[in-house]
């Protein structure tokens, strides 16, 4: 028998994806626009935002039970994480992005 779930984790971090959610997503449209965006390219990457926070932890939660290394396959996400912005950075030092 298992004893009880953690508690502490899963709010926290429903919080903070929240919290980002809702700081980010107000202005990365009129970032983009300032990039000269059409508002259909906008709307299409902001919705890709929300398409990833609806399957993205579907998918890592399947994989993650599914191999039975959770802590592992959180570990590849976080490194897929830095390697895909580290990625971007060449990109950004190219058009000028000072950030």
């Amino acid at each position: 028998m298992h004893g009880p779930p953690p508690t502490g984790d899963f709010p926290a971090s429903i919080f903070s994806t929240s919290l980002l959610s809702g700081a980010f997503a107000p202005y990365w449209g009129l970032y983009l626009k300032s990039l000269e965006f059409s508002a259909f390219q906008i709307g299409v990457l902001m919705s890709l935002l929300q398409v990833a926070r609806i399957f993205g932890p579907n998918l890592w939660g399947w994989l993650a039970d599914h191999t039975g290394r959770r802590v592992a396959v959180v570990q590849l996400a976080a490194l897929l994480s830095l390697l895909s912005y580290l990625e971007s950075l060449p990109a950004r030092a190219l058009s000028g992005c000072s950030w």
